[in-house]
C-alpha cells in the first residue's frame, strides 16, 4: 500500500483556502466539471425515479401504498403532514394536542424540519391546487416529491465520493443511478431515517478528502455536513448515523497514518508539526472557524433547547434513557441490544425472496457484488481498504456485546472511542447504512471494467472474475429455480462455479485448446482480440442482465413490504357504527393534525401494524385514548410529567375510562383532598365537579367539599336542526375503481358549521346525519367516514374535497327521484358555537355556556399553557390532578387557549429552517468545486 503523488503528504494548513491560487485555465476547468456534475446529478437522479417508476409502480405512478401502517415508516408521513398544516394553520406549531404532547419528541427521534418534508412541503403549496382533492394532493406529493429529495440528496453524495476514485462521467452516472436504485431499496420501503442516511455518501466524501489532503477547509465542512445531518434528526443522527460514520473514520485514520512512504514516527511528528502551528491561523481562516461554529450553534439551537425543556417536562424512562451514564464503558456493555444476524449477511445481500425490514441485512443484489469484487480485485487505490474495512465493522458489531474474539474486538473500540456509543440499542439500524460503503467499491469497479474494455491495462484476474461471476449466478439461479433455497444454491451453485472456474482457468493446462475454445470470449488472447466497442457491448450486456435480475429480486422484496401497506380501508373496534375509516388520506389544509386510532381495545385500526404510541387518535371520534399513558414511558412513548403517578393510580384509571372527551363543562369546582376522586366516581359526578388542586376556598367559588345535591342544568331548545335536500342528478358524479359504484358529490350549503368539517368535537355533531331517500319512508343511513369513501352508502364531509360532502353509491341508485338528504345543526346552543382559530397549539373558539361553571381541558397541567376569555388572561389551574380548567361565566365567551405563545423557540426554528437549506447548498457548491480532486493517486 503505497501513497503516489508528486508531492508529499501535506499536513500543515494551507495559507490559502479554496481557490485562490488557482490559474485562470484551472477556473475553466473547474466550472466546467461543476457544471457537469450538477447535469450528471440531476440526470442520474431522474433516470433512477423512472427506473423506480418501473420497479415500484405502485409507490411511485398509481400511487397504492402509503407508508403509515409502521412506527418507522409513519415517522415521515406524519412529519410531513405537521409541516404543511403548521403552514395553513398559522406558523410553525409546538404543540400536538391529539397526542397530548409537543411536537418537540417528533423533531427529536424522528425528524420534522429535514430537507426532504421541507421539499414536499414547498410542492404541496405550490401544486395542490392543481389537485381535485387535497387529501389525495398530500398523498400523491409525499409519495413522490419526499422520495425525489433524497434522490438529489443521495445523488449529489454519490456523485461526490465515487469523484475521488474516478473521473469518467459515465462511471459517476451509473454510481448514482444504483446509490438511488439496488443500493437503497429499503429507503424506498419508508424507512424512517430516509433523509438522514442520504447525507451518509456527502459527509464521508468530506471526510476522505480532509484525510487525504488535511485542509482547514476540508475539515470545516465535514463538520457543518455533520451538523447538517444531526439538526435534520438529532437522536437518530447521534445513534445510528454517527455509528456508521465512526466505523469509516476508524478505518480511515488508520489508513492515513500507513499511506504514505514515510515512517510512521515521521508521520506523527507531521501531525504533531500540524498542531502546533494552529495558533498561527490567519484573519481569514479564523473567519472562517468562527463563521462556521456560529452556524452550526445556531443549526442545534433549537434542538437542545427542546431537549432541554422536554426533559423538564416529560418522563422518558430515566431507568433506561440512552443519555444516561454515556461515557459509562459498563453500561455500554449492559444495555440491551438488537443486532441482524451475522451468518445471514452474505446470503442476505442477494435474498431477494425472504429479505424483511426489521433486524436484518439489506439487499443489494448480483451487481452490486460483482462489482465491488471487481473494484477489491483489480483497483489500484489503497482507499478501497478503509470501506472494506467499515464493512467488516459494520459486519462484526453486529453481535453479542460480550461475543469474544474479533467481535468483541469491535465492540470494545465502540466502547472506548465512540462518545455516542450509549444511544443505538439496535444496530441493525447502523447495519442499513453498509449499502453506501459499498458505492466507492461499486465505482472503482467500473472504473476497473472500463480500463479493460478499453485495453489500458489487460489482466489475467478480469477474466477470471467475469467468468466466475457468470458460473456463479447461472449455477446458483439453476439451483435455485429448483429448491427456492437461497443457501442451497449459494453453496452448491458457488461450489461448482469455483470448481468449473478452477479447471477452466488455475489449472496447469488452463492454456489447452479445450479451455480456451470453452470460454473463448473471455479467454487470455480472445477477449483482447475483440474491438473495444464490441467489448463495451458484451460487458455492457452483462451489467444490464445483472442490473434487470436485481431490479426483479427488488421487485419482490419491494412488493412484499408494499402489500402490507396499501391503501385500504379500516374499520375501528369498538366504533363500529363509524363505518369504514380511510386512514391514508387527510386533508392538511383542513385539520390541524393527522387523527388516526391505536392502541387497544378500543381505537385499534384492523391491520394496522402501529403498536407504539407515536400517531395517536384525535377529536375526530370524539375522545382520545388516555389508557396509552398507563404504560411505562420510554423514549418513544415519553409521558407528561402531569401524568407521572398515574400507573400506580386506580382512580385516575376509572375515571379516564368512563369518559375521555377532551373538553366538558362542570356546574362546581371542589378544593382537592384525599378521597375525593373515589367519592366523585361513586356518586357518578366525575364529569360534573371538577377537583382543583393548590386552590384556596371561594376563589372562583370553589368550594371545600362536594355539594349536597347536584343542580340540574335546563338545556331546552338550544339545539335546531336544518335540513339540506338535494337530487343526486345535482351533484357531480366521478368514476370509481369500485365495482358498480360511483363518486357523487355537493357543495355544502353556506351556513354549514366550518368546525364540523374538521376534527373539532362540538357538542352538536349528533345533529349531522346524511341519508339517501326517494320519502319519509324510504330512506338509508349513511355512514360518516375521514377520507375517501371505500365503500357504498358511506360519506365524508369537507376532507376529501374541501367544503363538499362526498359519498360512494352503488349506480342503480343514480335516479331521478333519490335525493341527499344532509341534516346539520343550526341556531342557538350549548358548547362550542364556532372555531375562528383551528392551531396545534392556538385554539380559539366562541363558547355558550347555559351556568356558571367550569371549563376543563384534558391537555396536561403545564404552566407554559396561556388563555385569553373574552380578550382578558385568566389564570389557568390544574384540574382533576393532571389537567387544565378554568372558571367561566353564564353567557357567549370568546376563548383563546395557547401552548407557549411568548417563546423565541420559533424564531430560533425558522432560522435553523433558512441556514440549513443554505448551507446545505454551499456545501454541495463547495463540493463539486474541488481543484484538487484529481491530482492525487492513491496506490
Amino acid at each position: 500500500m503505497t501513497y503516489q503523488t508528486n508531492t508529499t503528504l501535506d499536513f500543515s494548513i494551507p495559507s490559502t483556502e479554496g481557490m485562490e491560487d488557482v490559474s485562470p485555465e484551472k477556473k475553466k476547468l473547474i466550472n466546467r466539471e461543476t457544471l457537469w456534475g450538477l447535469g450528471n446529478i440531476l440526470l442520474a437522479s431522474i433516470c433512477s425515479y423512472l427506473l423506480m417508476c418501473l420497479i415500484l409502480p405502485e409507490l411511485f405512478v398509481t400511487h397504492e401504498v402509503s407508508f403509515i401502517r409502521h412506527s418507522d415508516t409513519e415517522f415521515n408521513y406524519q412529519g410531513v403532514f405537521a409541516l404543511i398544516n403548521n403552514f395553513y394553520h398559522g406558523g410553525i406549531q409546538l404543540w400536538n394536542m391529539y397526542d397530548q404532547m409537543s411536537l418537540a419528541y417528533q423533531h427529536l427521534t424522528g425528524g420534522l424540519y429535514n430537507f426532504n418534508s421541507l421539499m414536499t412541503v414547498a410542492a404541496y403549496i405550490l401544486f395542490s391546487p392543481l389537485f381535485k382533492s387535497d387529501a389525495a394532493a398530500f398523498h400523491v406529493l409525499f409519495s413522490t416529491v419526499f422520495f425525489a429529495s433524497s434522490f438529489l440528496l443521495r445523488g449529489a453524495g454519490a456523485y461526490l465520493l465515487v469523484r475521488r476514485f474516478s473521473s469518467n462521467q459515465g462511471v459517476l452516472f451509473i454510481s448514482g443511478v444504483m446509490v438511488n436504485t439496488l443500493l437503497v431499496a429499503h429507503m424506498h420501503a419508508g424507512l424512517g431515517p430516509n433523509c438522514l442516511y442520504s447525507f451518509f455518501p456527502l459527509l464521508v466524501h468530506f471526510i476522505l478528502r480532509f484525510l487525504e489532503e488535511v485542509h482547514l477547509r476540508d475539515f470545516l465542512l465535514s463538520v457543518l455536513t455533520l451538523t447538517l445531518a444531526v439538526a435534520s434528526d438529532p437522536m437518530q443522527a447521534l445513534g445510528y448515523f454517527y455509528q456508521g460514520i465512526h466505523f469509516v473514520i476508524v478505518p480511515a485514520l488508520i489508513w492515513a497514518l500507513f499511506s504514505s512512504k514515510s515512517a510512521l514516527r515521521s508521520k506523527i511528528s507531521e501531525l504533531k508539526n500540524w498542531a502546533t502551528r494552529v495558533k498561527f491561523l490567519n484573519r481569514r481562516q479564523l473567519s472562517s472557524i468562527s463563521g462556521v461554529f456560529l452556524i452550526c450553534v445556531l443549526l442545534m439551537a433549537p434542538n437542545v433547547y427542546m431537549l432541554k425543556v422536554n426533559f423538564k417536562d416529560y418522563e422518558v424512562a430515566q431507568e433506561t434513557s440512552r443519555f444516561n451514564d454515556m461515557l459509562s464503558v459498563k453500561k455500554y456493555f449492559d444495555r440491551p441490544i438488537f443486532v441482524a444476524d451475522q451468518k445471514e449477511f452474505l446470503w442476505r445481500l442477494i435474498d431477494f425472496s425472504r429479505n424483511k425490514l426489521s433486524y436484518s441485512w439489506v439487499y443489494f443484489g448480483y451487481l452490486t457484488i460483482f462489482l465491488s469484487a471487481v473494484g477489491l480485485a483489480l483497483g489500484r487505490d489503497s482507499r478501497k481498504y478503509i470501506f472494506l474495512g467499515s464493512i467488516l465493522l459494520f459486519w462484526l458489531i453486529n453481535s453479542p456485546r460480550d461475543a469474544h474474539g474479533l467481535s468483541g474486538l469491535a465492540h470494545l473500540l465502540n466502547a472506548f472511542t465512540n462518545p455516542f456509543k450509549a444511544i443505538p440499542r439496535s444496530f441493525h439500524m447502523t447495519s442499513f447504512l453498509t449499502s453506501f460503503l459499498f458505492l466507492p467499491l461499486v465505482g472503482l469497479g467500473l472504473q476497473s471494467i472500463w480500463d479493460h474494455v478499453s485495453y489500458q491495462r489487460p489482466t489475467h484476474r478480469f477474466r477470471v472474475l467475469v467468468a466466475g461471476m457468470i458460473l456463479l449466478i447461472f449455477f446458483g439461479l439453476v439451483y435455485g429455480q429448483v429448491s427456492f433455497e437461497i443457501k442451497r444454491y449459494l453453496f452448491r451453485g458457488g461450489c461448482v462455479s469455483l470448481g468449473i472456474l478452477a479447471i477452466l482457468f488455475l489449472n496447469p493446462t488452463q492454456n489447452s485448446e479445450g479451455a480456451q475454445s470453452t470460454v473463448a470470449i473471455l479467454s487470455r488472447h480472445g477477449f483482447y482480440k475483440i474491438r473495444n466497442h464490441q467489448k463495451m457491448i458484451l460487458v455492457g450486456l452483462l451489467l444490464i442482465v445483472l442490473f434487470m435480475m436485481d431490479g426483479s429480486g427488488m421487485r419482490r422484496y419491494l412488493k412484499y413490504v408494499a402489500d402490507h401497506m396499501k391503501k385500504m380501508p379500516h374499520k375501528i373496534e369498538g366504533l363500529e357504527s363509524l363505518g369504514y375509516v380511510d386512514v391514508d388520506d387527510r386533508n392538511p389544509k383542513l385539520m390541524p393534525r393527522r387523527d388516526f386510532f391505536t392502541m387497544t381495545p378500543i381505537g385499534q385500526v384492523k391491520g394496522y401494524l402501529q403498536t407504539d404510541s407515536i400517531g395517536m387518535q384525535g377529536l375526530y371520534f370524539q375522545f382520545t385514548y388516555f389508557l396509552k399513558y398507563f404504560i411505562p414511558a420510554t423514549n418513544y412513548k415519553p409521558r407528561h410529567k402531569s401524568y407521572a403517578k398515574w400507573p400506580e393510580d386506580q382512580e385516575m384509571l376509572e375515571y379516564l375510562k368512563r369518559n375521555t372527551r377532551l373538553l366538558f363543562f362542570a356546574s362546581h369546582a371542589v378544593a382537592e383532598r384525599p378521597g375525593l376522586m373515589t367519592d366523585l366516581l361513586a356518586k357518578g359526578w366525575e364529569r360534573a365537579v371538577v377537583m382543583i388542586s393548590d386552590a384556596k376556598s371561594d376563589e372562583n367559588n370553589i368550594l371545600k367539599d362536594l355539594p349536597a345535591k347536584m343542580e340540574e342544568i335546563e338545556n331546552k331548545d338550544l339545539y335546531s336542526a336544518k335540513v339540506f335536500s338535494q337530487s343526486v342528478y345535482e351533484g357531480i358524479v366521478t368514476e370509481s375503481d369500485i365495482q358498480d359504484a360511483l363518486y357523487l358529490s355537493f357543495d355544502l350549503p353556506a351556513d354549514f358549521p366550518k368546525e364540523m368539517t374538521s376534527t373539532i368535537f362540538t357538542s352538536d355533531r349528533q345533529l349531522l346525519r346524511a341519508m339517501l331517500g326517494k320519502d319519509q319512508n324510504t330512506q338509508w343511513p349513511l355512514s360518516e367516514v375521514q377520507g375517501k369513501p371505500y365503500r357504498p352508502f358511506t360519506f365524508d364531509i369537507g376532507n376529501w374535497q374541501s367544503r363538499r360532502i362526498t359519498m360512494l353509491l352503488s349506480k342503480n341508485m343514480l335516479q331521478r327521484d333519490y335525493k341527499l338528504i344532509l341534516q346539520y345543526p343550526t341556531g342557538h346552543k350549548t358548547g362550542i358555537m364556532n372555531v375562528w382559530e383551528n392551531q396545534s397549539d392556538n385554539f380559539g373558539f366562541d363558547y355558550f355556556a347555559a351556568n356558571d361553571g367550569w371549563l376543563v381541558f384534558h391537555y396536561p397541567y403545564d404552566p407554559k399553557w396561556q388563555m385569553n376569555i373574552d380578550y382578558q388572561p385568566v389564570k389557568i389551574y390544574r384540574a382533576n390532578k393532571s389537567f387544565i380548567g378554568v372558571p367561566i361565566r353564564k353567557g357567549m365567551h370568546k376563548i383563546l387557549l395557547q401552548y407557549w405563545p411568548d417563546t423565541c423557540l420559533r424564531s430560533m426554528i425558522f432560522l435553523s429552517i433558512v441556514l440549513s437549506f443554505a448551507s446545505l447548498l454551499g456545501v454541495v457548491g463547495l463540493g463539486l468545486r474541488d481543484p484538487n480532486h484529481l491530482e492525487k493517486k492513491f496506490a
